[in-house]
């Protein structure tokens, strides 16, 4: 079992209201219902887990999310101060995420293949960033926390596994950041690594306050960072808690967990 999560948090003071909420939110394809009446909320700097079998939905929240996918129906909240709700589900992919710090890290590989580890972040900081100078001091600290000075000329094709997801997280934290949401993080990388990315993934809530959303087939992985967890089937959640109460639970292990586990 892992060591690097020394905390959960379990429980939040009244007046501390969630960073993002789901409500009501449906999507069809076709005929089929692929969420229904969904609601689901996150609090602010914590590591959620979405966890469900294939098909249950999770890439689909992941696209409402981003803006990529259209709900049918049901409201999509950020809270931008703690306190006051904004309903971002109509707005397009830039201005959601850029207004509301929101960055997404997926299973595929998103570097420029082609490209260093330093023209990688470069490419997004020249977007994001418009002083030189922060650029390439934000870029130094960057290589020096996460451990890559010594690959800043390698190509991100020639990177290992653990080093692209590295680099993917470090582009993501070029600008400022609130939320991140990571699907696979830890696929296609050796258990070494995915101990080194566990504990990247912990240092970002611990010393940034950043609000994490991670699903990961590796769900044991996930239950041992995340602060709760929250089951998905048939379309909506049908289970959440912390991760030593949801693998108890008869009905996360009827649909997901399996009775051996």
């Amino acid at each position: 079992m892992s060591k690097i999560k020394k905390f959960k948090i379990t429980k939040y003071r009244k007046e501390i209201k969630p960073i993002l909420q789901m409500k009501n939110i449906s999507k069809k394809y076709g005929d089929k219902n692929v969420l229904q009446d969904l609601n689901m909320e996150i609090m602010p700097s914590s590591i959620t887990g979405l966890l469900g079998p294939n098909g249950s939905g999770k890439t689909t929240i992941f696209n409402i999310l981003l803006g990529i996918t259209k709900m049918d129906s049901g409201k999509l909240l950020v809270s931008n101060d703690g306190k006051k709700n904004v309903d971002i589900g109509s707005m397009p992919i830039h201005q959601r995420c850029a207004e509301n710090k929101i960055k997404f890290i997926p299973q595929n590989d998103s570097l420029f293949r082609n490209l260093s580890v330093v023209d990688n972040l470069n490419a997004i900081a020249e977007i994001v960033l418009k002083d030189k100078r922060i650029i390439e001091e934000k870029i130094e600290n960057l290589l020096t926390e996460f451990s890559l000075t010594d690959q800043r000329g390698t190509l991100a094709h020639n990177l290992s596994g653990g080093q692209k997801k590295k680099v993917a997280i470090m582009r993501a934290l070029i600008g400022e950041c609130r939320i991140i949401f990571m699907d696979e993080i830890f696929s296609n990388i050796d258990p070494i690594t995915i101990e080194m990315i566990k504990d990247v993934i912990v240092k970002l809530q611990v010393t940034r306050n950043i609000t994490i959303l991670i699903s990961d087939h590796a769900f044991e992985n996930v239950l041992q960072i995340a602060d709760s967890i929250k089951i998905l089937s048939g379309g909506h959640i049908v289970s959440e808690g912390s991760p030593s109460s949801i693998v108890k639970d008869v009905r996360a292990r009827s649909v997901y967990f399996g009775e051996n586990y």
